[in-house]
């Protein structure tokens, strides 16, 4: 999540432009994942995108570990990616005004 925020930093024009960024992705992560009410009347697919989706799938991996389970690695690989591929992003695209 913190690569992300990086990357809307990078990206936004200003820090009032960058909450309004952050909050759609985290209130659009938040829906897929679950966090305003269960996920069974998305359709699948979206169900899908949600669980791999950065905070669906550390809530996921977290509430696993919790419970004693061994993680999804297919999880586990998703959020590095999202890790590096953000941070990669927010190297590129940031400037110094």
């Amino acid at each position: 999540m913190f690569s992300l925020g990086l990357l809307v930093a990078a990206v936004a024009p200003s820090p009032n432009a960058a909450i309004g960024i952050g909050l759609v992705f985290v209130l659009g992560m938040m829906a897929l994942s679950g966090g305003f009410g269960p996920v069974d009347a998305l359709p699948g697919w979206l169900v899908t995108v949600g669980e791999y989706a950065p905070l669906g799938a550390a809530a996921t991996t977290v509430g696993e570990a919790w419970a004693g389970a061994t993680p999804n690695p297919s999880r586990l690989v998703a959020l590095g990616v999202t890790i590096v591929v953000a941070l990669l992003a927010a190297i590129k695209l940031f400037r110094w005004e």
